[in-house]
């Protein structure tokens, strides 16, 4: 009875539907974007090479 009362979020959807929603975005991998990243970090450490490759280039 409860699953197929209207989801509180989403008044058009069951409970039971939004349920399994939220389960399977729950389940799935996730992307995260943001400064925490390894491929951040690792873009980060290569544009800090490049600025230190051209200072010392300047600096000849």
């Amino acid at each position: 009875m409860i699953c197929t009362a209207g989801s509180p979020s989403d008044p058009r959807k069951s409970f039971g539907g939004s349920l399994l929603d939220f389960l399977r975005f729950f389940a799935q991998k996730k992307t995260y974007y943001g400064s925490g990243n390894v491929d951040c970090a690792d873009y980060l450490k290569k544009e800090e090479d490049k600025r230190e490759a051209k200072k010392r280039k300047k600096e000849k």
